[in-house]
């Protein structure tokens, strides 16, 4: 097992050198430069992942407040009630004299 994960270590460890050394010659890249570019890149690259992930979590949270806003509507309108008595007694207390 251990021999195995050496032996994966050492081939990434040589295609990183065989790329840097491409990258150098045929970009004229430094393989200083190369790897700052390469890091760079991967952290705006799990940055974006990492924003996205949370907008899909707030927007899924915001999904799951709306369909329980309408499943109050609906339940109100199932017993009888008229959805707009919340919103005019809010309207009514706003617009009460002091």
């Amino acid at each position: 097992m251990f021999s195995r994960l050496l032996r994966a270590l050492f081939h990434t460890c040589f295609y990183v050198a065989i790329f840097l050394g491409l990258v150098w010659l045929l970009l004229g890249i430094p393989p200083q430069e190369a790897v700052v570019r390469s890091r760079d890149n991967l952290r705006r690259l799990f940055g974006r992942a990492d924003n996205f992930a949370q907008d899909f979590t707030k927007t899924a949270g915001d999904m799951k407040d709306v369909a329980d806003y309408h499943l109050q509507e609906a339940n109100d309108r199932l017993h009888g009630i008229d959805p707009y008595t919340k919103l005019a007694k809010k309207l009514d207390e706003k617009m009460k004299p002091e």
